[in-house]
Parts: C-alpha cells; sequence; structure tokens
C-alpha cells in the first residue's frame, strides 16, 4: 500500500468510526440520527472510495450505499426503524462497501433483538409481545393481512444506532460469518 493509499484508508476508517460514535450519542441523547452527519459521510464515502481505487471503489461504495439503506428501507415503512438509521446505515455502507455493511446490518439486527427481549423481560409481559410479535410476522406472509406497525406492538422503542455500532464492530473484528465461508 502507498502513501496516499494509506491515508486515504486511514480517512476512511476514522469516518466510520467518527460517524457511528457520534451517531450513537446523538441516538442515546436525543433519539434521533441527524442529516448533517450521515449525508456528507454518503459523499465522503464515495469521494474515498473513488480516490483510493477508481471506477470499481466508486461502484463498490455505491454498491454498499445503495445496499446499506436499502436492508433498512422495509422495516422503516414498517414503522420498525427511524430514517436516520436508514440514512446511518446508508453511510456506513458507503464508507465500508457492500460486504461489511450486509454483514454489519445482520449483526446489528440480532443486536436489536436481544436488546428488546431483555427489555421486555425486565418490563413484563415477554409472553404477550412475543405473541404480538409472531402475529406480525405470520401478517407479512400472509396475503390479505396488514401488519401493525411494530412499535403499535408495545415493544420499547431502541436506540438503534446503539445496534449498529456493535454491529459493526462484531462484523468487523468478531465475523462468525467469515469462519463459515
Amino acid at each position: 500500500m502507498d502513501e496516499a493509499a494509506r491515508w486515504l484508508w486511514l480517512a476512511g476508517e476514522t469516518a466510520v468510526w467518527c460517524l457511528l460514535g457520534l451517531s450513537l450519542v446523538t441516538d442515546l441523547w436525543r433519539g434521533a440520527v441527524y442529516n448533517w452527519l450521515t449525508l456528507p459521510a454518503m459523499v465522503l464515502g464515495l469521494i474515498l472510495a473513488g480516490l483510493r481505487f477508481g471506477v470499481d471503489g466508486l461502484i463498490s461504495s455505491s454498491l454498499g450505499l445503495v445496499i446499506g439503506g436499502g436492508v433498512f428501507l422495509l422495516p422503516f415503512l414498517l414503522g420498525a426503524v427511524g430514517g436516520g438509521d436508514v440514512k446511518l446505515m446508508a453511510a456506513v455502507g458507503s464508507l465500508v462497501g457492500p460486504v461489511l455493511v450486509l454483514k454489519t446490518a445482520l449483526y446489528a439486527c440480532l443486536v436489536g433483538g436481544a436488546v428488546a427481549l431483555v427489555m421486555l423481560a425486565w418490563r413484563g409481559g415477554l409472553g404477550r409481545n412475543l405473541r404480538d410479535l409472531a402475529a406480525f410476522f405470520t401478517a407479512l406472509v400472509v396475503p390479505g393481512q396488514r401488519p401493525a406497525a411494530p412499535r403499535s406492538l408495545g415493544l420499547p422503542p431502541i436506540p438503534f444506532a446503539a445496534c449498529i455500532a456493535v454491529g459493526f464492530v462484531w462484523a468487523r473484528y468478531w465475523d462468525l460469518l467469515a469462519r463459515w465461508a
């Protein structure tokens, strides 16, 4: 790796960690992931990938952006995650590419599910909420049924930027999927 490529790699790594750290803070503090944070990160990811790898890098970064945002589009439309979470995943995808953003999304969902189960068990009513959740997923696959929004099921709001940050660390450093490949 030449000197310029090393600096571009470092800039990308710094950007993704700053993005995740600031998103975590704003989501925990204000319950929101802001556009002023995610939109510039999307553009920066495209620029850095283009500078480092040329057209191939630009394509990879674009795929990461589309896949990262697209993975959470349906949950957003169903009311399960906020728009800031969708844009955060798109920005992460722009910075790290399609493969790592898919793994990040998978692990973030696992973390979010575990957090939700713990919160439900802590508050009581885990059985009722699990039945409601099963009805929600059944309505997703049965033709003619319209599922209720997950938030109306009594599920607690989860600052999902925290789940995304943990999912990214999991995907980057303790990737279980790589061991199965």
